[in-house]
C-alpha cells in the first residue's frame, strides 16, 4: 500500500487561511488500496476519515460545481447535459431523481422540459436551492428513510467516488426503480493516472478511483446491464448508463490481477522523480509555483512541503481565496503573467498542454515542468 503521511484535507475555499476549532484537521494521511472483488482502486477505509467526511457533507461548503454562478457549469456541466439529453431521447423517462443534487441546476432544466423531478442531498445548500427553484429536495443521505417516489431514471454527478460502499449504494438505487429503469453515473475518469502510476488523483473525498475497467464492473456486480459507457468530451470524466433487467446480456468483466502491482511500482518511481526535480529547483534558489494545486497536494504530501511556493488555478471561485492545508491564496493565470515565478510546475494531465502553450507564449523565459514529464 502507498501511504501519503500528511496531505491537505481540502473540502472548501475560504477568504482567510484561518480554521476554527470545530473544523476537521488541515492535514490527514491518505492510503491507496485496492478492492480485488470490484477491480477498484480505493482510499484505505478509516473510521476517523469517515467521521470527517460525514461532517463536511452536512455543511454548506461541499456542493460540487453544479451550482449557479460556477464557471464549470458551461464546460463540464454542459458536456454531461449533452450526454443525458441523448440518453433520454433514446430511453424516454417521465420521473427523474438526482442523488446529490447540489444547486439543483440540472433538475431545474429537466423540470422546465416537463419532467417530474426530485432531489436527494444531505446538504442544507441543496435544500435551500430546491426551495428557491420550486424543486422538492429530501435533505438526507441516499437512500432516504421514506421516499414515496418511483423514478424512471436516477442520475448522479460526482457522487459515487465519495461513497465508501459503492456496490451497496448502487444496489440501493436499483431497489428504487422498476424493470427497465435507468441509472446514470458521472465520475472522474482516473484511467490515465492509474495506467501511469500517478498519485495526483488522490483527494480525501474521493474514496473510489474509477476507470473504464472498474466502473462497468461495479454496475455488473449490482445487477445492471450497461447500455452506454463514454469518456467526456470536455475534461476527464466517465459517463455510464445502465438498465435494470432480469435478462442480463453482459458477461462478467475480465479482471487484471496485476493492475495493483504495476501501479505500485510506477507510483513509487514517480514520487522519486517529483522529489528530485522539486529539490533541484529549491536548491537553485528558484521561486516556485504549482498550477492546479490540488494535483500537486499528494506529491507535496510525500515530501512534507507545504510552504515557500505560490499556487495557481483558473477556477474563478478560488481566486484570491485559500484551500485548507495551504496558507497562500490561489492566484490565476493572469496573476502569474503579471508576476512570474522562476519555475512553474503544471500538474494537470488533462489541461497541462493547453496551459503550457499559453505560458510559453506569455512568459517565454520561465522554467516549466509538467506532470506528464515527471511521469516519463
Amino acid at each position: 500500500m502507498i501511504t501519503i503521511p500528511k496531505m491537505p484535507f481540502y473540502w472548501r475555499f475560504k477568504d482567510t487561511p484561518n480554521i476554527s476549532q470545530e473544523d476537521p484537521p488541515e492535514h490527514v494521511s491518505f492510503g491507496f488500496n485496492y478492492d480485488p472483488d470490484l477491480d477498484l482502486f480505493i482510499e484505505s477505509r478509516n473510521p476517523e476519515l469517515s467521521g470527517f467526511l460525514a461532517d463536511i457533507y452536512s455543511r454548506h461548503a461541499n456542493v460540487g460545481f453544479l451550482q449557479d454562478g460556477h464557471s464549470l457549469i458551461n464546460t463540464y456541466g454542459a458536456d454531461f447535459w449533452h450526454f443525458l439529453n441523448e440518453l433520454m431521447a433514446e430511453y424516454p423517462a417521465r420521473t427523474v431523481l438526482e442523488v446529490g443534487c447540489g444547486g439543483c441546476v440540472l433538475l431545474e432544466r429537466l423540470k422546465s422540459q416537463g419532467y417530474e423531478v426530485l432531489g436527494v442531498d444531505p446538504s442544507p445548500f441543496a435544500a435551500a436551492a430546491g426551495e428557491r427553484k420550486g424543486i422538492n429536495v429530501i435533505q438526507e443521505i441516499f437512500p432516504p428513510q421514506n421516499m414515496d417516489y418511483i423514478p424512471d431514471l436516477i442520475f448522479q454527478v460526482d457522487v459515487l467516488e465519495h461513497i465508501e460502499f459503492p456496490l451497496q449504494f448502487l444496489q440501493s438505487q436499483v431497489a428504487c426503480i422498476e424493470e427497465g429503469g435507468i441509472i446514470v453515473v458521472n465520475v472522474p475518469d482516473c484511467s490515465k493516472s492509474l495506467e501511469r502510476g500517478d498519485i495526483s488523483m488522490a483527494l480525501h473525498q474521493h474514496v473510489n478511483m474509477f476507470d473504464v475497467v472498474s466502473l462497468p464492473a461495479l454496475f455488473w456486480a449490482a445487477g445492471l446491464e450497461v447500455i452506454k459507457l463514454e469518456r467526456s468530451r470536455y475534461g476527464s470524466a466517465l459517463y455510464c448508463a445502465a438498465r435494470k433487467t432480469g435478462n442480463m446480456q453482459n458477461a462478467a468483466p475480465d479482471r487484471d490481477p496485476e493492475r495493483w502491482a504495476r501501479f505500485d511500482v510506477q507510483a513509487r518511481r514517480n514520487i522519486e522523480r517529483f522529489q528530485s526535480v522539486v529539490e533541484d529547483a529549491r536548491k537553485s534558489g528558484d521561486s516556485i509555483g504549482f498550477f492546479m494545486p490540488q494535483r500537486a497536494f499528494p506529491y507535496l504530501g510525500m515530501i512534507d512541503w507545504f510552504e515557500g511556493f505560490r499556487v495557481f488555478d483558473n477556477l474563478n471561485l478560488w481566486h484570491n481565496r485559500y484551500l485548507d492545508g495551504i496558507n497562500v491564496p490561489v492566484e490565476n493565470q493572469a496573476d502569474l503573467v503579471k508576476k512570474p515565478v522562476d519555475h512553474i510546475f503544471v500538474m494537470s494531465l488533462t489541461f497541462g498542454n493547453e496551459v503550457v502553450e499559453e505560458l510559453r507564449k506569455d512568459i517565454p523565459g520561465m522554467k516549466i515542468t509538467t506532470l506528464d514529464e515527471i511521469l516519463g
